[in-house]
């Protein structure tokens, strides 16, 4: 045994080493909290690193001995919260309080649900010392601005709101039943908010993070779209794209609707000025900026930068073989001929959007891939043409890879032809295999398998109220709950859903399960749950209950990398979980080290 914990050891000293715990924090609070000295705590960890086989980082074995000794690491995410600052916030909290300065307030916009009955929703972003972050107000809540002359650089202060993850995944407050907003509240120091300015200064291009608001930017156009039409619930909307770049990098800038025809006006080696632009993730991962309706983009002819020109070919593309496409493949070039088309079919977006998708298959001599056409183009689209898809990229469900265009993506005819297409290889009826990795190794957007041990489970309410349809979380409107995609929901259901600290030698990370993998790994059902809740009236009692037989374990997690966001951490959304067969991991790790030498 001490054999394999040598080779487990070297194995693990060829990985680069990074951990958002730190060690030191961990021990001064399991001293301050249990009054045990730190060699006596050393020794504690040492002992748990060697009973896990060295599988576990100093700062692992130090969090599991920290629940050992009831000692709490991680901040509980409970239903009982005081107040917080922006920065501390994260998804799942509720019933919380913060306080900050009106940043901004956008427009009041009426929408009408799927069984349509009418709504208002109105957002304003709030910023304090440490942040901001967008409210959003629903229904009678809106009428907050009128009544309480709410107004930009005011100080309110939200109580019993809660955090929940908005459109486009941003992180974004609302108000609960209970909730209301105090305008100037008597007990706080108001100067603390006197230097938080209501004007986004100049930023750069390397300076942008996701979510940002306000944003204020110069530069040069690389690139240039057309324009592109969509139905929407209230009407047609518009985009059009631009590539803009200043001395630190280079940005995909998105107009909407009024701005769209904004890339009419303007040439390559324009200079351009945004004014309180919006950031956003993009599909391929780079931060994106978005022109919205209280956005301003100006031509800046006055101005000069010292940069190179563009030209008509800087706009970076990759025409690549279908056969050469892989899960990380972006901004690339496609020829092919579309040799199946299905019958379109509606989806419903986040933002409350409906439209129509169209799945086909484009071949060419190499493969075959399946391709989804959205709204106007599916009538352009006809079987045994040849079309050129630029600016595609692929995303993977399912373990199958899918190749899409999105919304700054081009699909054209051409006369190009192809005598022969292959479409016995079709990549999207392959399942991609997904391997074992260290979590030092990961990137975004991968599927990867994970052996590590649960380190720590934070204290947290183990459901959330879904829509019966689509299983999104609802929100509580009135006497009703309002589902973003379905519209109004009556009844909710609950649904498991919790997280928890893997840690497998190189790094840590936060596991979110959700659903049958989430009940599996609790060993409890949904209903076991409600059940328990509803007998000792305590919402985090099923997890603390069960944390004390899961930390410490080791276990085995397959699933999706993804970035958060707000954190700007990596985050793993569990497909499913399986604790290990010894002998079978020994065998793997023997093979895999024997392999390096």
């Amino acid at each position: 045994m001490r054999f394999v914990k040598d080779l487990t050891k070297k194995f693990h000293e060829m990985a680069h080493v990074r951990t958002n715990i730190n060690l030191e924090d961990v021990l001064n609070k399991i001293i301050q909290e249990t009054k045990k000295t730190k060699k006596e705590i050393q020794q504690r960890i040492d002992k748990k690193k060697e009973d896990l086989g060295g599988l576990i980082t100093d700062e692992g074995a130090a969090c599991i001995v920290a629940k050992e000794l009831g000692v709490e690491i991680f901040e509980p995410i409970t239903y009982k919260r005081k107040r917080v600052q922006i920065k501390d916030i994260t998804v799942g909290m509720n019933s919380i309080s913060v306080i900050g300065r009106v940043q901004t307030i956008f427009q009041l916009r009426d929408f009408t649900r799927k069984n349509g009955q009418k709504g208002l929703v109105q957002k304003f972003i709030l910023i304090d010392q440490t942040g901001q972050i967008p409210v959003v107000l629903w229904n009678d809540q809106t009428n907050v601005f009128s009544e309480k002359k709410i107004d930009m650089n005011d100080i309110v202060e939200l109580k019993n709101t809660f955090a929940k993850d908005g459109f486009n995944n941003q992180l974004e407050l609302s108000l609960g039943r209970s909730g209301l907003i105090e305008v100037n509240p008597k007990d706080i120091n108001s100067s603390e908010f006197e230097n938080l300015s209501t004007t986004a200064p100049m930023t750069k291009i390397n300076q942008l993070q996701v979510p940002m608001w306000n944003v204020n930017l110069i530069g040069k156009i690389q690139w240039k779209s057309d324009i592109t039409t969509f139905s929407k619930q209230d009407g047609e909307g518009r985009v059009a794209s631009l590539n803009i770049f200043d001395e630190t990098g280079t940005l995909r800038v998105a107009l909407w609707d009024s701005h769209a025809a904004f890339a009419e006006t303007v040439n390559i080696n324009d200079i351009v000025k945004i004014i309180d632009g919006y950031t956003r993730q993009g599909r391929d991962n780079p931060i994106e900026l978005h022109v919205g309706e209280r956005s301003q983009i100006f031509k800046e002819a006055g101005t000069i930068l010292d940069l190179p020109d563009a030209n008509e070919s800087s706009r970076p593309t990759n025409e690549i073989k279908i056969e050469e496409l892989t899960p990380q493949s972006k901004n690339v070039k496609i020829i092919g001929v579309i040799t199946e088309k299905d019958e379109p079919r509606e989806v419903k977006f986040n933002d409350g959007t409906t439209h129509r998708v169209c799945d086909v298959l484009i071949s060419d001599e190499t493969g075959s891939v399946s391709l989804s056409i959205w709204d106007d183009e599916i009538e352009k689209i006809e079987k045994e043409k040849t079309y050129c898809i630029e600016n595609g990229y692929i995303s993977v469900f399912r373990s199958k890879m899918k190749l899409n265009t999105g919304k700054f993506g081009i699909i054209k005819k051409i006369d190009t032809i192809i005598k022969k297409v292959n479409r016995k290889n079709n990549l999207s009826e392959q399942e991609l295999e997904v391997s074992r990795k260290f979590l030092s190794d990961i990137t975004e957007n991968e599927t990867v398998e994970i052996f590590g041990t649960i380190i720590s489970i934070p204290e947290q309410k183990p459901l959330y109220d879904s829509c019966p349809t689509c299983f999104k979380k609802v929100n509580p409107i009135g006497d009703t709950w309002n589902c973003e995609r379905c519209g109004s929901v009556s009844a909710p259901v609950p649904r498991m859903l919790w997280s928890f600290i893997l840690d497998d030698g190189t790094e840590n990370i936060r596991v979110t399960v959700i659903g049958k993998v989430a009940e599996e790994l609790l060993g409890m059902t949904t209903s076991d749950v409600v059940k328990m809740i509803e007998e000792v009236l305590i919402e985090h009692y099923p997890i603390t209950s069960k944390s004390k037989e899961l930390v410490g374990k080791p276990i085995i997690v397959k699933g999706n990398v993804r970035l958060n966001g707000f954190s700007s951490k990596l985050q793993l959304m569990a497909n499913s979980t399986l604790f290990p067969n010894s002998r079978e991991e020994l065998t793997r790790i023997l093979t895999r080290v024997e392999g390096t030498i």
